[in-house]
């Protein structure tokens, strides 16, 4: 229970320090923040893995 309130303060932390009018614009913000990392990332793990498949060592 705590973990969801503390995700819900962080978010609209965000929303009023960035001045947005609505707390979902600091979800908007921390979703976007997390995306920046996560999709890089996973891309490439999936290289890595890809060419560890076809180099025949996995």
């Amino acid at each position: 229970m705590m973990a969801l309130w503390s995700f819900i303060l962080t978010y609209k932390l965000i929303a009023e320090v960035q001045g947005y009018r609505s707390g979902w614009g600091g979800l908007g913000n921390l979703l976007m923040a997390t995306l920046t990392l996560a999709v890089p990332l996973f891309l490439i793990g999936m290289t890595v893995a890809l060419v560890m498949k076809l180099a025949g060592a996995a």
